[in-house]
């Protein structure tokens, strides 16, 4: 079984980050239409930058090496929120999310990319790691 929840919803946007509807992830988007997908690095008190090896069954680029966190917002979620919740359920991590924590909107084929940047002085040993 495929590691993505393919029954989840997702806001549709324009390029203009405007809601136009709303679909379930393993319906196909059409030309013009995005989802929203947070991301972030977040680094310790060294500089040093925490990365993820993403899961084998993922659907798109399985097994590949990836930011600190990430994935898709859910339908309701503000960019923040889902940059909270990623992070939560990925690392375990608890960190306020703020629209200044966001450096980049980037849109591409199928979804718009917000990116983040963390500090943290949590170690590594400590983050609750999820392995799916």
């Amino acid at each position: 079984m495929a590691a993505d929840h393919l029954n989840e919803y997702w806001d549709i946007y324009n390029r203009d980050l405007q809601i136009t509807g709303r679909r379930q992830r393993r319906e196909t988007l059409q030309p013009g239409e995005y989802h929203l997908v947070v991301d972030a690095f977040i680094f310790n008190a060294h500089g040093q930058v925490l990365l993820q090896q993403r899961a084998p069954d993922k659907i798109h680029f399985p097994s590949y090496w990836d930011c600190s966190v990430g994935g898709s917002a859910v339908a309701g979620e503000s960019i923040e929120a889902a940059m909270h919740r990623e992070m939560a359920e990925e690392l375990g991590l608890i960190i306020p999310v703020t629209a200044a924590d966001n450096f980049l909107i980037a849109p591409h084929s199928r979804w718009i990319e917000a990116w983040f940047a963390f500090q943290t002085t949590e170690p590594a040993a400590h983050l609750a790691i999820q392995h799916e």
